[in-house]
């Protein structure tokens, strides 16, 4: 009986944040073209990708900083384009409540705004704005790419398609409906962007000559997880003989003055951990 009325609570508070719309309606999705609540819209398709960032930020944030400390990358093409493009989305999320404000919520007058639409712009502003500074931590610190700012755009698409789909199935086209376009177009440059690397040409004040380098030090995250960046070699190797001297030089992840260092500490701890047990 007890659980019976904290789920009624807990349906009767969501209802109410939700501005008197249910999360969940079956009678809209069991026909030809479903229809999604603006509660669902609001809350778990922008709750889940923000919270995926914001969880795995610690884990991410250690990464960054226990791991070896690389010269800083210097502005870019491609890192002025991820500001810029966060910059504009910040801007078209403000919009968008701003729009609602006027316009009110789905463009409809008579619908007034939700705390879910409040808290829901308010989650996106605070992400998209991590992510920019998270960018620039990693370009402070030598990252040319990294997975975890890749998933959250990956995944936040996703979440967004079905909002796409609400805003085309009703056919709208008052300034929120249009800022929404513009913002989703802004999500996909951003997504892009993020399937490559950043590329330098120098290292501090000195040019960088050295073609021989690992292609796995200037792969994406895409190329990374396919291996695509072993595609040249397997395709040379199928052709004619590798030759050794045309192999290129170890990464420096795995060169003996990284690695050496770590299986010195590493092998102190075991002979401490042996005399403590003697």
């Amino acid at each position: 009986m007890n659980m019976e009325l904290n789920n009624s609570e807990t349906r009767d508070i969501l209802y109410h944040f939700c501005g008197d719309v249910p999360f969940w309606d079956r009678s809209t999705l069991d026909v030809a073209t479903p229809v999604f609540s603006s509660c669902f819209l609001d809350t778990v398709l922008i709750w889940g990708p923000c919270a995926f960032l914001w969880i795995m930020s610690p884990f991410f944030l250690i990464y960054i900083y226990q791991g070896k400390r690389l010269t800083p990358l210097p502005l870019s093409k491609i890192s002025v384009s991820k500001a810029i493009c966060s910059f504009l989305i910040l801007c078209t999320v403000v919009l968008q409540l701003i729009f609602q404000e006027h316009d009110g919520y789905a463009c409809n007058s008579e619908i007034s705004i939700s705390a879910a639409a409040y808290t829901a712009t308010a989650i996106k502003f605070l992400t998209v704005l991590w992510t920019a500074f998270l960018q620039q931590i990693q370009r402070y610190r030598g990252i040319k790419t990294s997975g975890v700012p890749f998933v959250f755009w990956m995944t936040l698409i996703g979440c967004e398609t079905l909002s796409l789909y609400t805003h085309a199935q009703r056919q709208g086209t008052c300034s929120e409906d249009v800022v929404f376009y513009i913002y989703f177009i802004l999500l996909v440059i951003q997504f892009v962007l993020h399937c490559f690397p950043e590329l330098y040409s120098t290292q501090g004040y000195h040019e960088i000559d050295d073609d021989n380098s690992c292609p796995d030090e200037n792969a994406s995250v895409l190329g990374q997880i396919c291996f695509e960046w072993l595609t040249p070699v397997v395709i040379k190797c199928f052709k004619n003989r590798l030759n050794p001297a045309e192999f290129w030089n170890q990464t420096s992840r795995l060169k003996a003055n990284h690695l050496g260092p770590l299986l010195e500490n590493a092998w102190k701890d075991e002979i401490h951990k042996c005399e403590r047990e003697q």
